[in-house]
């Protein structure tokens, strides 16, 4: 136990800017959890997958790699708060929403056709007072 308080008085500041860091994530995955959840629309998993050949402009292509900066930060959030205080899986699904990767549509539906992750996405819509999503159609892959 003695060298555990070394360890921990050794790496003092470090530990005070993780604590920090954990509350700051903490409050703002609360807060943006439930906006970004309330923003997918309510038929997202129950029409058919959208088509994936598409053509790229720099402008498009600008986008789609500065969504998939911001859903690798989500998912470095997401996986920091499985172990800190947060909403980490949430955080993890969100991230995947996000991102535009091949395969993220199929993913997306197999993930959410899960009953217990389903309820949990439409109680927090529920409780922003947006209608809850539909569950995947598997007749549409």
């Amino acid at each position: 136990m003695g060298t555990l308080v070394d360890l921990a008085s050794q790496y003092k500041n470090q530990l005070v800017w993780v604590g920090w860091l954990s509350i700051v994530m903490l409050i703002v995955s609360a807060a943006l959890i439930p906006v970004l959840v309330s923003r997918i629309p309510e038929n997202y998993f129950a029409t058919r997958p959208r088509q994936t050949g598409r053509e790229y402009s720099w402008r498009s292509l600008a986008v789609s790699c500065a969504r998939n900066l911001f859903a690798l930060l989500l998912l470095l959030a997401g996986l920091l708060m499985l172990v800190l205080p947060g909403q980490g899986l949430i955080t993890i699904l969100i991230a995947l929403f996000v991102a535009d990767l091949p395969g993220k549509q199929k993913l997306e539906r197999r993930l959410m056709s899960h009953p217990k992750l389903l309820s949990s996405i439409n109680w927090l819509r529920a409780q922003r007072g947006v209608v809850p999503l539909s569950p995947p159609n598997h007749q549409a892959h």
